[in-house]
């Protein structure tokens, strides 16, 4: 007959943790870590945060450019740069409350080119190019002598 021997137990699954410290399993929990599998954790932690700024930038452009679109619809003469410029200035800007205030600067100013060329032309006339002429020709002594006298 055989002797069944008995065998010894591993020492690592019988262990006792209790008596250790803290520092003791800490130092136990670094030696078991794998480096090779915390380079390839982190590396692929870091990809995945790569695709998901990717896909947050695609998406952030891709709405931007619907709120352009749709302000430049309803204001066509507010030009796109101007809209990128107030995204720029500020980030939380609404796109077709600028459009609105753009437009109606635009407008405002066009009146006020308007009027102040039609005042001048209408209130100030100029004389004919000829009337000009001699006008200067006959301001040029009277400056001269105030010059002499100054």
């Amino acid at each position: 007959m055989k002797r069944q021997q008995a065998q010894p137990a591993p020492a690592s699954h019988n262990q006792s943790f209790e008596h250790l410290s803290d520092e003791d399993l800490l130092s136990l929990l670094d030696d078991s870590v794998d480096t090779h599998s915390e380079d390839s954790w982190q590396s692929q932690f870091q990809q995945m945060q790569q695709r998901m700024h990717q896909y947050e930038v695609a998406n952030a452009t891709q709405s931007l450019e619907r709120e352009i679109s749709q302000a430049t619809s309803k204001y066509p003469v507010v030009p796109r740069e101007a809209l990128l410029q107030a995204v720029i200035n500020d980030d939380s800007a609404n796109l077709m409350e600028v459009a609105e205030q753009y437009s109606s600067l635009l407008h405002r100013s066009k009146k006020l080119l308007s009027r102040s060329t039609w005042l001048r032309e209408n209130l100030f006339p100029r004389p004919p190019r000829t009337q000009r002429k001699r006008s200067r020709k006959r301001l040029l002594p009277v400056l001269v002598e105030r010059h002499q006298l100054l």
